[in-house]
């Protein structure tokens, strides 16, 4: 427990936990100085500034530099696919004896299939999977207001960026079976 602090001349606070000393230094200003490309700069060298991030594998934040209010950040395609790779999907595959339906539940996005037959479960998933990525991006102004519909972007983002139905189902974790 902290029994006393006191400021010093030099910018370093002391903390006493007990019989021991501890200082610690506070910094008013950012820790990284990262450089934001002002709109207008952004207009003029926007050729060379995607080529620095796609070659350079450099983040560009670019915004209204004088206000300094929101920004955004261009990134290579293949850096933000390296990203998104950490957002794994965990099917979930269970039988329900009553309905005799093969069912799949993809939690990570709230979806969930079923079928008369594992294959024809597959199918259903694979389309609502489509269809609820369209459905997210297409309306992601109103789902990013959502909190628990937030944290679903990264990996209806990570979908979005599939190539083919292959690939989907790849990342999906639904390779080893059959569709």
């Amino acid at each position: 427990m902290v029994k006393d602090k006191q400021e010093l001349s030099n910018g370093k606070e002391s903390l006493y936990k007990g019989d021991l000393q501890m200082s610690m230094i506070f910094r008013e200003e950012k820790i990284f100085d990262r450089e934001v490309v002002g709109l207008k700069d952004l207009r003029i060298n926007l050729s060379e500034l995607v080529a620095k991030a796609i070659n350079g594998f450099e983040e560009i934040i670019s915004g209204n530099a004088k206000v300094g209010g929101k920004t955004a950040s261009i990134i290579a395609t293949n850096v933000l696919d390296d990203i998104l790779e950490v957002y794994r999907f965990n099917p979930v595959f269970s039988y329900d004896e009553e309905t005799k339906q093969h069912e799949i539940k993809l939690e990570e996005i709230s979806v969930y299939a079923s079928g008369d037959t594992q294959e024809e479960a597959l199918k259903v998933l694979v389309d609502l999977v489509i269809d609820n990525t369209i459905e997210f991006l297409e309306n992601k102004e109103l789902y990013m207001r959502i909190p628990e519909m937030k944290k679903k972007f990264p990996y209806f983002l990570r979908l979005y960026h599939c190539n083919s139905l292959e690939e989907l189902i790849g990342v999906l974790n639904l390779d080893n079976l059959k569709i």
